[in-house]
């Protein structure tokens, strides 16, 4: 009896000990409305991060093109004080040469028999005076030349500005 009793023990715990080693049960279907709701969620941020990485990246290339914009000027800049100094010289020598003209006019005065000679010298006067003027003009052609590339630069620079100033709410 006592061995039956075991083999009845046995036989019952075998069914038990399968039972515990059976798969679990499958979880319940998860709320499809609240998955679809997380997704659109995430979804939304997702395009909201997009929307800034892109304006903050078009701010960025406009500050870049404004800081090309900047250093183009540069060099027109520093150009066009040139030309001005050069002008200025230029019309400096032009006013020397006319001072020179009007004094060796004057002195000139009724010598005949140097008469050749004053001639050749006024026609040198002459020649530097003209070369003079024509650098003068030549310098101020390139200066209204330069400034209004100067102004067309700085047309350029205001207009990224105001890009700038929009893209960052400030107008």
């Amino acid at each position: 009896m006592k061995r039956a009793l075991t083999w009845l023990l046995v036989m019952a715990a075998i069914p038990a000990a399968g039972a515990a080693q059976a798969p679990p049960a499958p979880p319940p279907a998860p709320d499809l409305t609240a998955e679809v709701a997380g997704l659109r969620q995430s979804v939304e941020e997702l395009v909201a991060l997009l929307r800034d990485y892109r304006a903050d990246q078009q701010l960025e290339l406009l500050m870049k093109r404004l800081e090309l914009a900047g250093t183009q000027l540069v060099p027109v800049r520093q150009e066009l004080a040139k030309v001005r100094g050069e002008k200025d010289l230029a019309a400096q020598e032009v006013e020397r040469l006319e001072t020179l003209r009007e004094t060796f006019e004057q002195q000139r005065g009724d010598d005949e028999e140097n008469e050749e000679r004053w001639a050749m010298m006024l026609e040198q006067f002459e020649g530097q005076l003209r070369a003079a003027k024509d650098k003068v003009f030549a310098l101020e052609q390139r200066q209204l030349t330069l400034e209004a590339e100067m102004a067309e630069e700085r047309q350029k620079v205001d207009l990224l500005e105001d890009l700038i100033d929009r893209e960052l709410g400030l107008r």
